[in-house]
This record gives structure tokens, sequence and C-alpha cells, in this order.
């Protein structure tokens, strides 16, 4: 079974294309990435907003802060889909 390992780049491609710069709230990113998809396995794409939506803070000062809640987010997902 092969594993799709793109995800993380290809929404960080569609954050450039939406030209996120920090610091940001939220509420501008979803506005930025509004209509914009993101492959997140071979077949499967989704809308970039739908990433954001379920992210806890509502402002990020750097790209690393929201990264963290990118990935922290991202785990509570793997999580549930695992039932861990």
């Amino acid at each position: 079974m092969a594993v799709y390992t793109s995800g993380v780049h290809n929404f960080h491609k569609a954050m450039a294309k939406a030209g996120i710069v920090f610091p940001i709230s939220k509420a501008e990113i979803i506005k930025a990435l509004e209509g914009l998809e993101v492959q997140v396995d071979f077949e499967t794409f989704i809308p970039a907003v739908s990433m954001v939506e379920r992210m806890k803070p509502e402002s990020y000062e750097n790209a690393a802060a929201f990264y963290n809640a990118y990935t922290a987010a991202a785990m509570v997902d793997l999580k549930e889909s695992i039932h861990y």
C-alpha cells in the first residue's frame, strides 16, 4: 500500500498562492483560501479552508505558530480515524 506524503506540501503551496503572510487571523486565512483545494491523497482533494476551520487558535503571530496548530489539528483527526 502506498502512502501519500505530500499533503502538507500541497497545503503550503495553497497558502503561498493565497498570499498568506504573518501575523494573520484565522478569519483572514479562511477568506484568503476560499475556493482553493488541496490534494491530500492520490485521488482526494479537499477545500483548503476545511483544514484551517478545525484549528484552535484564532490568530497566528508567525508561520511556526500556524503550522504547530495545523499539526495538532491533523493529529486529532488521525487519532479519530484510527479510533485511538
